[in-house]
């Protein structure tokens, strides 16, 4: 969907119309670089509970920055979460599945980073650092034009 196309067609209609994309291309008509991105790939799991509480990991969300995790950088274990638990989600294990009778009973989202897929965060350089404080700043003075 393109914002300016939707801010155009629906005109005043509404006081405020908010957009959620990434700061450059809402800027693009800047005619500046975009900013690099990085992008998140999500891989689904299923796990054996290795603590004694019965999970996988000690807390719902863990982080791994550091490369020797084997290039992800955060796993989240959703059977910390209440509806998992009670296995009431539809991302829970049916415990008449293969896997759960073979003990697989936690599910595991890990998260690897991406230069490819949708922009997630800029990266943490200072060129980036630099161009993002560019468009903060355009954003400012058109937040105080429409306040």
């Amino acid at each position: 969907t393109d914002y300016f196309e939707v801010k155009k067609a629906l005109q005043g209609r509404f006081q405020r119309l908010f957009f959620t994309g990434p700061i450059d291309e809402y800027f693009s008509s800047q005619g500046w670089p975009k900013l690099e991105y990085r992008s998140i790939i999500f891989q689904r799991e299923y796990a054996k509970p290795r603590t004694r509480a019965g999970y996988y990991q000690v807390a719902s969300v863990v982080n791994y920055p550091q490369l020797e995790s084997g290039n992800f950088t955060r796993i989240v274990e959703y059977n910390h979460f209440p509806t998992l638990r009670d296995r009431r989600s539809p991302h829970a294990i049916a415990q008449s599945s293969a896997l759960y009778s073979q003990g697989y009973t936690q599910v595991l989202v890990r998260e690897f980073s991406s230069d490819q897929g949708e922009p997630y965060y800029p990266v943490p350089n200072p060129a980036t650092h630099a161009l993002y404080s560019r468009y903060q700043a355009l954003a400012a003075r058109e937040h105080a034009r429409h306040h």
